[in-house]
């Protein structure tokens, strides 16, 4: 793989992981109750542009990779997603599309790591692990957005349920914590760390 262009690739692919979360939090503090959704809709031209930013990194990885002969196919994933969430909006709320094409985002980049050695004990074999562990509470959360049953309209539910909890602890620590896993990984392939 192409030592000068891999570092940049994760490390622009970072560039949404962490910024997914950092502007969902401030939406959610900065706003009145009630109205971070709007408040978040102001601010997804910030998360376009670093959307746009990490289909540069999945795009530069696919040609890295590739260039080396290797397994180029395993940023395709990744890099579709965030084509996806692009052209239909980053922000949560937008519609289903985005919705779904977040809860994917954890196992896509599990298929990306697997396009690195993943010898054991590496960054990237402990990267891979942690990212499969990320994205169950990703598919719990999918699941109470798609396929579990909706209650019957005459019980109404004050608390958050388990679903609600499950989408928080994805976006808000599992995301931020890929970033940062991917940045981690970027230094120890980039040339000074060796």
């Amino acid at each position: 793989m192409t030592p000068e262009r891999t570092p940049l690739a994760l490390a622009l692919t970072a560039a949404y992981f962490i910024a997914v979360s950092v502007v969902g939090l401030y939406a959610r503090f900065a706003a009145p109750p009630g109205q971070s959704a709007y408040l978040a809709s102001e601010l997804s031209p910030v998360l376009l542009l670093f959307c746009i930013v990490s289909l540069a990194g999945a795009v530069l990885f696919v040609v890295a990779v590739r260039e080396e002969g290797g397994r180029w196919w395993a940023a395709i994933p990744l890099a579709a997603l965030l084509l996806a969430l692009a052209v239909f909006g980053p922000v949560h709320q937008s519609s289903g599309i985005s919705l779904f094409a977040t809860v994917l985002l954890a196992p896509a980049v599990l298929i990306l790591l697997g396009a690195l050695p993943l010898e054991r004990g590496s960054t990237a074999w402990f990267g891979a692990i942690e990212a499969g562990f990320i994205s169950l509470p990703g598919l719990l959360w999918a699941y109470g957005l798609f396929l579990a049953p909706p209650l019957p309209e005459n019980i109404i539910i004050d608390s958050p349920s388990l679903y609600e909890f499950a989408g928080a602890a994805y976006v808000y620590a599992g995301l931020p914590f890929l970033g940062i896993l991917l940045l981690v990984l970027a230094w120890r392939c980039s040339p000074r760390a060796r």
